[in-house]
């Protein structure tokens, strides 16, 4: 190798494919090699378009993958950042996410990971939030007394309703403010539809006294007997009332009911209210991991949680 000449960054060509996926391995660290295994036995053919290489000839120096979502989005599965050639094969990712005209891009890294972290932020990819991951066992609870809620599963069969219910939880709330206005609602719909195994009938519209009031989105995994509570929101004028706790009993209750083991979220560590409902409700934190995100139209606030 030439060690004066500059490398070549750009997308990965075809016949040099599988080395540049064994260097996207070797670059991340050992906590995020599992997961990326597990995408990449999900990936199509055409899933490696954002592929982003640095070479010098036939040898790969370094690689960072842009691996496409539902809703027009991303995860970008970046080099660790003490890597050689990490900040070019950042900045090539991040020209590629523009040119797609992608909506969220984002990166998931260990909260303690500062080197990757400024790589990222200098390729423009700044932190959007540190997430929280809890779980709680699967129980059959009961409600206790106060407003009254009703739950209609099927949610996704009527479209337009669910989708205006979405924009009434999403005004105001604590919920990943940095994603505000960042992807359409049908984006959203379809990043959620794309969590887990999704099963329709526990999508829910939550009525209280008969007016819809908050959203309720589940999903399963069951390789591991796990259930995802995808999205939780409560419409701005139902806040303050307990509707979240409730809601989130009967999601663990309908856990229970499917025969899996526990319910598991991810929250934004800096939304304090959040953060103590799930603990009233019995919730245990098991990981925390930062999310650093290029969002389409927009920056990525400093602060903030990610869905």
């Amino acid at each position: 190798m030439d060690s004066s000449s500059s490398p070549v960054v750009g997308p990965c060509p075809a016949q040099l494919l599988k080395p540049a996926l064994r260097a996207l391995h070797d670059g991340l660290t050992k906590t995020e090699r599992p997961a990326l295994v597990q995408a990449l036995d999900n990936a199509g053919p055409d899933d490696f378009a954002g592929l982003i290489v640095a070479r010098q000839h036939e040898e790969i120096l370094a690689a960072c993958w842009v691996q496409p979502t539902a809703g027009n989005g991303a995860t970008v599965w970046a080099p660790c950042g003490e890597t050689q050639h990490a900040a070019e094969v950042l900045a090539g990712a991040a020209s590629y996410v523009d040119q797609r005209g992608i909506g969220i891009a984002q990166a998931l890294i260990d909260v303690d990971d500062d080197a990757t972290g400024a790589a990222l932020a200098a390729a423009g990819f700044p932190q959007l939030a540190e997430l929280a991951y809890l779980f709680a066992a699967a129980e059959r609870r009961t409600s206790d007394a106060g407003a009254s809620l009703t739950f209609h599963g099927s949610a996704g069969d009527d479209l337009p309703r669910l989708a205006a219910l979405l924009a009434q939880t999403y005004d105001g709330s604590q919920d990943v403010p940095g994603l505000e206005n960042a992807r359409s609602i049908d984006d959203a719909l379809a990043g959620y539809r794309a969590q887990g195994t999704h099963i329709p009938e526990h999508w829910y519209l939550v009525q209280c006294k008969g007016v819809d009031a908050a959203a309720l989105l589940l999903a399963a995994h069951p390789a591991v007997e796990n259930w995802e509570l995808v999205y939780i929101g409560v419409a701005a004028q139902f806040r303050g009332r307990g509707l979240g706790r409730r809601i989130v009993d009967f999601a663990v209750t309908a856990t229970h009911a499917a025969g899996a083991e526990r319910l598991v979220l991810a929250v934004d560590a800096g939304n304090a209210p959040a953060l103590a409902m799930y603990a009233n409700c019995g919730f245990i934190e098991w990981d925390r991991r930062c999310v650093y995100a290029r969002l389409r139209g927009k920056r990525a606030s400093n602060h903030g949680h990610a869905s």
